[in-house]
This record gives structure tokens, C-alpha cells and sequence, in this order.
């Protein structure tokens, strides 16, 4: 569900240059599921909730500075917040390696193909992948929106003296504090359940990664079409990832 996964499975092939540039864009660019990795995993703990969506976070405030370089510098020793973050790197190994992930990609390929989106200047791999995983965010707020709501409310809780012993440089946890404060204001994820917005989502992800825009098309009927390729059984890889637990 994030880039933090494809470095952890593939460090040695992307510095061997053996992963093809797609794979690598999803080191960087990957969104994630927010809202499914607070579903599969949250628990009545908000440290342990933050912890579960930190790497993602961590991705998007600074795409140098890795979960592995953070895990090396953390001092504070919270258990709650770093066992959050080991049922996000689990979670995320059950989903790339498991049936749904390939399946369903390869369905988004074949609409992407009616579009002339299979092919260069598109890389089909990468945006399969962005595309699945914010599907399964975007069903999850249209029809469970309290999950999200809750994920949120959890954010919110967390204090500023947790926040202060997450870094040890102060440029870096100021940057963080501000980035936290904007992402939990605004609730971005919410508006999935518009389809314009969606799109717009998929296309802010795909120009981070230097990733032409959809073309100019049906909008509407584009997403009709991979609505339809998980609305029926989007749950079932979220809640088989539920039952792996880490003691």
C-alpha cells in the first residue's frame, strides 16, 4: 500500500538497477490507503492509529528522508506508535503479494488500454497501483464514511509533545507539525467520494511522479468503469489483512 514496502522487499534491485522505473515510481509517489490501513488495523490506542498511517505520511512530507532513516533515529521509544508501524509494513506485504492486488490491476490495465493509456508516455504498472489503492480508500468512504471520520478524530487527538519527540532535528519536526496540522484539517481523503475530485486526486499523484495527466476523456464513465471492478468485493482483501495481527 506504499512506497515504504517496495524499498523494504527491493532494496538491493533498485540499487543494482534491476526494478524498472515503474516499480521505482511507486517508491516515491505511492498515495496510499489512509483510510484501509486505519480499517484493517486501528485499534483503541492513538498512538498505535498514528503509527499505522505514519509511514504514508512520512512519504509525503519528505520522500528523502525513509521509514528506514526514521526508524534509525527514533529516541522516544513509544511501543504503541512503533508497533502501528509494523502493522503497516505487514499489511502492506500481504496486500502487493497477494491475489486480489494482481488481479484487479490487471483489469484496471485492460480499461487503461481502451484509453491508449497502456503505453509510453503512461507507465500502466504505476498507475494501476495508484489507481487500485485509492479505489479501495475511495469505496471505503462512500460507503463506510465513519472510518474515515474516526481515523481523523484519532489524528487529532494526538499531542504536540508526542509530535516533538518523533525527530531529532528541529527543522524537521517543525516541517512535520505543519504538514500533520494541514493533513488532518483538511481532510483530503473525504473528497474521493467525488468522482471529479478523484480524478483529480489520480492526476495530482501522477504529476508528483512526473506521470502525464489522464487524457481528456469521459470522466465519468472512467471511473463508472473501475468503480465496477471493485465495488462488489472490496472488503475481502481488507478483511483477511485484519486478521494477521503482530503480537
Amino acid at each position: 500500500m506504499t512506497w515504504c514496502y517496495v524499498l523494504q522487499k527491493y532494496p538491493a534491485g533498485l540499487a543494482r538497477g534491476n526494478l524498472s522505473v515503474a516499480h521505482a515510481l511507486v517508491v516515491y509517489c505511492c498515495p496510499m490507503n489512509f483510510v484501509a490501513h486505519y480499517y484493517c488495523h486501528h485499534r483503541a490506542d492513538n498512538h498505535f492509529n498514528f503509527g499505522l498511517l505514519f509511514p504514508d505520511l512520512l512519504g509525503i512530507m519528505d520522500r528523502k528522508f525513509k521509514l528506514t532513516h526514521f526508524e534509525r533515529q527514533y529516541l522516544g521509544g513509544d511501543p504503541a506508535l512503533l508497533l502501528g508501524i509494523d502493522h503497516h509494513k505487514l499489511a502492506d506485504g500481504l496486500w502487493h503479494n497477494g491475489d486480489y492486488f494482481t488481479k484487479k490491476t490487471a483489469k484496471i490495465h485492460k480499461v487503461l488500454s481502451l484509453y491508449g493509456m497502456d503505453k509510453p508516455p503512461y507507465r500502466p504498472f504505476f498507475m494501476c497501483h495508484v489507481i487500485l489503492e485509492l479505489l479501495i480508500d475511495r469505496h471505503l468512504v462512500l460507503n463506510m464514511p465513519q472510518v474515515a471520520n474516526d481515523m481523523y478524530e484519532d489524528l487529532e487527538s494526538i499531542n504536540e509533545t508526542f509530535l516533538s519527540g518523533l525527530f531529532n532535528s528541529p527543522q524537521r519536526t517543525e516541517t512535520f507539525k505543519l504538514f500533520f496540522a494541514r493533513f488532518v484539517a483538511n481532510r483530503y481523503t473525504l473528497s474521493y467520494a467525488s468522482n471529479e475530485m478523484f480524478v483529480y486526486a489520480l492526476n495530482r499523484l501522477f504529476s508528483r511522479a512526473n506521470q502525464p495527466a489522464l487524457p481528456d476523456l469521459q470522466m465519468g464513465i472512467f471511473v463508472e468503469q473501475i468503480d465496477e471492478l471493485v465495488v462488489q468485493d472490496y472488503l475481502t482483501p481488507l478483511d483477511e489483512i485484519a486478521h494477521v495481527q503482530i503480537d
